[in-house]
């Protein structure tokens, strides 16, 4: 039972990552279906500025590197 709750919450992630975006606009760059997740999260520059508290946000645009 553990194992299909998992396959399916994984099924739901990539299809629901659009919605997270305003006016359907797409990630860039996408984020592909693998089990690598090197391009997710923080390393993500559009995941990473949501991911960033709202009082850092203006800091953030101007290094988001840093």
């Amino acid at each position: 039972m553990g194992e299909q709750k998992s396959t399916d919450l994984g099924s739901v992630k990539h299809d629901g990552l659009p919605y997270l975006l305003p006016d359907g606009s797409a990630f860039n760059p996408p984020i592909p279906k693998s089990e690598d997740k090197s391009n997710r999260g923080f390393n993500h520059p559009q995941l990473a500025r949501m991911l960033c508290p709202a009082q850092k946000v203006k800091s953030f645009d101007k290094a988001p590197d840093k």
